[in-house]
């Protein structure tokens, strides 16, 4: 047994003389390998288990993001079960500004970076915002902001 570290780009015997980087293998056909290494006895590759196991999770989000139903209940048949996304990960799906979770901790980001020396344009004000609930620093003057939304 090899005591290397398998990555993306280890190379891994797919049986009948084919090999190919487990990146290039299907996650399918990466959790039927799993699955058949796990009733071994013997000839047991750690190595390829402990890289599926430790890239479940990222197999998982990517079948999430590509709809790809097959491969996530595949996951969960191995009695994974998926992470949740945390609060900010939920909150960036809705809003991809910078949030902050009161009105008082936008206003102490909006004095620090005012006594910051960025050169950039800088905050002149904060709000809440109507998508998220939170709030969010913006350099939209409010009275340029009230013109606009007449």
């Amino acid at each position: 047994m090899s005591s290397k570290k398998y990555t993306d780009n280890s190379v891994v015997d797919l049986g009948g003389g084919h090999s190919l980087n487990l990146n290039e293998i299907s996650v399918i056909k990466l959790l039927r390998k799993y699955r058949k290494h796990k009733k071994k006895t013997s000839n047991i590759n750690q190595e390829f288990i402990t890289y599926v196991k430790s890239n479940l999770q990222r197999f998982y989000d990517e079948a999430e993001a590509s709809g790809n139903i097959s491969v996530m209940d595949s996951i969960k048949g191995l009695g994974f079960i998926p992470m949740e996304k945390t609060r900010e990960e939920l909150l960036a799906e809705i809003c991809s500004k910078e949030i902050y979770t009161s009105k008082k901790a936008a206003n102490t980001a909006l004095v620090k970076i005012k006594d910051s020396e960025q050169t950039n344009k800088k905050p002149v004000r904060s709000y809440e915002c109507d998508e998220c609930s939170f709030w969010h620093l913006t350099s939209i003057p409010l009275s340029v902001w009230k013109e606009k939304m007449k």
